[in-house]
């Protein structure tokens, strides 16, 4: 094989460009922050909905209801992670540097 004829898949420029220039983008973004905010806020009212049901469950010696409420606790941390770290991994899988 040729090295002339051999190139790295970020070298190559197909040439596309995003389009900033449409009004409709700025609300898109708009839109995508407040359904980022909204979700951190439902994670945390899961988060303070899991730890009674742990609570409750422990003090009544229900330990059906006191694994939901671990359960529901976990899920919360995890989902206000992923919601937080959306961005990054957006520009992760796009091939963009995320730091920096």
């Amino acid at each position: 094989m040729d090295a002339r004829t051999l190139t790295i898949a970020g070298e190559i420029d197909p040439g596309v460009t995003p389009s900033s220039s449409w009004p409709i983008f700025s609300w898109i973004g708009q839109q995508v922050g407040n359904f980022q905010t909204l979700g951190v806020v439902a994670m945390v009212a899961l988060l303070i909905a899991g730890i009674f049901t742990w609570v409750a469950g422990s003090g009544s010696d229900n330990s059906r209801q006191q694994t939901a409420g671990k359960w529901m606790v976990f899920l919360s941390i995890i989902g206000a992670v992923v919601i937080g770290a959306a961005p990054a991994i957006i520009k992760w899988a796009s091939g963009q540097n995320p730091i920096g």
